[in-house]
């Protein structure tokens, strides 16, 4: 798959999580909602200053963006991890309850 691709598909996953419209996410990184509906398809490219914009908004490394998509772990699943430092017992079988449900969506 195209790394164009890869990008605009990680991205646009990235930017549902947050649950952004394309226009918000644009208004939010100074770009046109077109542009962002370009990248997302994989049809435009970024530059490097957009880029780190739209990581920064979606809170991901950008790196994590040109990851393939099974690979692509959100910023989310680190900060769920750290609920889990410091618990025991039926404090991390609730947490455990909460992440099946989530992942059952």
């Amino acid at each position: 798959m195209k790394l164009q691709k890869v990008l605009g598909q990680n991205i646009k996953k990235a930017r549902n999580r947050k649950h952004l419209t394309q226009e918000q996410l644009a208004e939010l990184v100074e770009l046109s909602p077109k542009h962002i509906s370009r990248i997302e398809v994989g049809t435009k490219f970024v530059t490097a200053e957009s880029l780190q914009r739209i990581a920064a908004v979606l809170q991901v490394e950008p790196a994590a963006l040109f990851t393939t998509s099974k690979d692509f772990l959100p910023s989310e699943v680190h900060v769920i991890s750290f609920s889990f430092t410091g618990k025991q017992g039926e404090e991390v079988a609730e947490l455990m309850e909460y992440l099946s449900q989530l992942a059952s969506k």
